[in-house]
């Protein structure tokens, strides 16, 4: 979170991902946020970002982490969340994941892997939309 902080702005990485090969976007430069994605998730070679953004400017800061462009996938592609970098201490296995589409319609993403010694919640999806978690 010290990071993020310090950041005190967005930060975003963005790649074009193929259809022959996938690939993964974020890692370091989203604070270990990152999608990744499998060969022939994708119809077109697709420009795909990750970004984490200090929201509010305050101590301690409210983060998002956005994937984009909203869009379904022919099959499902791994999300990791860094929960630490995010700012979150609590306990990660009553982390509660959900979705919400454009027209206000989702759902929670029920199943999902806690991995403690990297502080990281991995779940698979197969669309992009915007994400939350409660607690």
């Amino acid at each position: 979170m010290k990071k993020l902080i310090a950041l005190n702005k967005s930060s975003s990485t963005t790649k074009t991902i193929t259809v022959q090969a996938g690939g993964t976007v974020g890692g370091s430069n989203t604070f270990g946020n990152k999608v990744e994605i499998p060969a022939g998730a994708v119809d077109d070679n697709t420009k795909i970002s990750v970004s984490v953004t200090c929201m509010d400017g305050q101590i301690p800061c409210s983060a998002e982490v956005e994937f984009l462009p909203s869009m379904v996938f022919n099959t499902d592609v791994k999300i990791t969340l860094d929960y630490d970098a995010l700012g979150f201490d609590g306990d990660p296995y009553l982390i509660e994941i959900y979705f919400i589409h454009d027209d206000g319609t989702g759902g929670e993403v029920v199943t999902y892997t806690v991995n403690e010694a990297e502080k990281t919640l991995v779940f698979y999806i197969n669309h992009f939309t915007r994400y939350g978690w409660a607690y």
